[in-house]
């Protein structure tokens, strides 16, 4: 995938993606235990990490993230904050253990499926009490996934993106492969963890769901 967007995300996710505010607050009012340590899996720019050093600053919070130049906005970001940890890792070579929670914000849909597949593996086989995610989840029908896709493309065009951000973020929204809600909840439940859906926009897709033990 191509992230030369990614250089301008702060300015520009709010225009993307509508819901993503709600979508980073819900997270944090879903965690509903006090948790020791938590992983934070593609940190980013560190929108949702200083959220989390926030509302739980005695715990331990690893964030982790690839990007060089998406840490070093989330370091500036969290230069007062002592209970965060950020680590340049791939999420999907990452040590998920020993975490009461596990949190993500918008990266599963960009995985490819396989890779995607062993990371949940790992995470429910960890020791973790709950994991909340903001994402965007697949129509269960090919009808529904149509009019996502159509929702949110039609939501794009009328923002003031220029035209080569545009253009690839529509290309990368048709190239994506998210998991359906229905797929999910179905990994969760065979791991023993119950499911539950918290935040859902009818529209485009974009939810926020949690899965504890």
């Amino acid at each position: 995938m191509n992230l030369n967007w990614y250089s301008n995300y702060d300015p520009l996710i709010p225009q993307i993606c509508p819901d993503y505010r709600i979508g980073l607050e819900s997270i944090i009012k879903c965690i509903s235990i006090n948790p020791k340590k938590i992983l934070e899996l593609a940190t980013g720019t560190g929108n949702l990490t200083i959220k989390l050093a926030k509302k739980f600053p005695k715990s331990m919070i690893e964030s982790i993230d690839l990007d060089d130049e998406m840490l070093k906005i989330a370091k500036f970001k969290l230069k007062n904050h002592k209970n965060v940890n950020l680590k340049k890792e791939n999420i999907l070579e990452s040590n998920i253990k020993n975490y009461d929670v596990v949190v993500s914000s918008l990266v599963f849909h960009m995985l490819p499926k396989q890779e995607r597949k062993q990371l949940f593996d790992r995470i429910y086989k960890s020791k973790m009490k709950q994991l909340v995610v903001f994402d965007r989840m697949k129509g269960e029908t090919e009808k529904e996934e149509r009019d996502f896709l159509n929702y949110f493309i039609k939501n794009l065009m009328r923002k003031n993106l220029d035209i080569k951000v545009l253009k690839q973020l529509v290309r990368e929204s048709i190239e994506n492969e998210p998991m359906k809600l229905s797929e999910h909840k179905a990994i969760c439940e065979k791991h023993g963890f119950t499911f539950e859906v918290l935040y859902k926009n009818p529209n485009h897709g974009f939810m926020v769901y949690r899965c504890s033990k």
